[in-house]
């Protein structure tokens, strides 16, 4: 991004020096933010080529979402890589959109101020916060169990539907992917043994991210919005803890 030269140093730290100034937000402190900002979309619009301009906006992107990803796994402090983040992610927010000369705001008047409060602690709070009970569903007047294949698309299609989102059967494979890493580790196996169902949710909650992050290169699509949204990570999660449970049980019986 550095070598696109769309920003420089003393803009990322003008902006960085409104953000966490301590003062309240006023129209003027809006004002001189858009101004700064500004210099680098009049650079990005007529000094960088047509052909770069996509790749620094999905470059950039990335680099706010993985950035956000690590602040999810723990404490992180590296003071100039997150000035960089808080710039990019107002400065993303002004680019104009497929080469449009218009620019696009999460307000038509002035940006919304991205907040960043106590982003350093790396908070990664897995409440469940949806979902619903995984039961067997009947089909025709057999009353018979869904086959595992058809029962994981029926998943991903319930999340399609909740979500939004357009997963396929390559990101049905990416969920098994997840339950049979988690029911081969021994470590959790041993934990359900030992623990109750109460209980067990606990390690199972910690594997699960452990075991997205590891996956990630595979499918980033699916494992993003995982990582990226709570509600979704959660209801998979509950989606797929009942089977969890039983097949590490049975794994020690």
């Amino acid at each position: 991004m550095d070598v696109c030269q769309v920003y420089t140093e003393e803009e990322i730290m003008e902006v960085c020096k409104l953000e966490f100034s301590g003062k309240k937000k006023t129209p003027k402190t809006q004002e001189k933010l858009n101004a700064i900002l500004d210099k680098a979309v009049e650079r990005y619009k007529h000094e960088l080529p047509k052909e770069r301009q996509e790749d620094f906006k999905s470059t950039a992107g990335k680099f706010i979402r993985t950035y956000s990803f690590i602040l999810q796994i723990g404490p992180f402090v590296d003071v100039d890589l997150h000035k960089l983040y808080v710039y990019l992610n107002y400065l993303l927010k002004k680019l104009p959109k497929h080469g449009s000369e218009s620019v696009y705001l999460a307000d038509e008047v002035a940006l919304e101020y991205y907040r960043n409060t106590m982003v350093f602690e790396g908070s990664i709070s897995l409440v469940v916060q949806g979902g619903a009970d995984l039961k067997p569903t009947s089909h025709g007047g057999g009353g018979g169990k869904e086959e595992p294949k058809d029962k994981l698309s029926s998943i991903i299609n319930r999340l399609n539907e909740r979500f939004g989102t357009d997963f396929t059967e390559t990101d049905r494979l990416s969920y098994e992917q997840i339950m049979e890493d988690i029911i081969n580790n021994e470590d959790l196996a041993q934990k359900a043994k030992n623990n109750t169902k109460e209980n067990f949710k606990f390690s199972y909650e910690k594997a699960f991210l452990d075991i997205v992050i590891g996956r990630m290169g595979q499918n980033e699509k699916f494992f993003m919005k995982i990582l990226e949204d709570s509600d979704f990570k959660a209801t998979v999660m509950e989606y797929m803890f009942e089977e969890i449970y039983k097949g590490l049980q049975d794994r020690i019986s």
